[in-house]
């Protein structure tokens, strides 16, 4: 399970994640600040679900909307490990606990938890656990 702790500074919020072995999270291609040795960082198209042409139009309204068309994937390989990570822009960071689909169900959700689809504004997506489904609106 990766963990998520916002640090709060003087007008400028950075986010910090703890990784267990094999957690692998997802994150606008600018973000990272730091990260541990066994952290590994990649890069790639998100998909969001839809094969390599889906995955090419999801990155190509990526594009246009003046997001990042590719994305870092960090994954944590033996023991531990931690980022550091923060948005281009100042401003506060807001973890979101959401509720994963089980074949097309949704469990009974935590308290504080969203359940559902989100929609953020351009610019206002950090990062996202790897398994979170992301689609751009073209």
């Amino acid at each position: 399970m990766t963990t998520f702790q916002v640090l709060s500074g003087a007008g400028a919020s950075s986010l910090r994640v703890l990784f267990q072995p094999g957690a692998c999270i997802k994150a606008e291609s600018d973000a990272l600040i730091s990260k541990t040795s066994n952290v590994e960082l990649t890069a790639g198209m998100d998909g969001g679900g839809g094969g390599l042409l889906g995955g090419i139009f999801q990155a190509g309204c990526r594009l246009l909307q003046g997001e990042s068309f590719f994305m870092q994937y960090l994954k944590c390989g033996a023991g531990q490990g931690e980022a550091l990570l923060a948005a281009s822009e100042i401003g506060d960071i807001k973890v979101l606990d959401l509720v994963p689909m089980i074949d097309g169900q949704q469990p009974e959700a935590a308290q504080g938890a969203v359940r559902g689809a989100v929609l953020v504004a351009n610019g206002a997506f950090l990062c996202a656990d790897s398994q979170i489904e992301m689609k751009s609106r073209c």
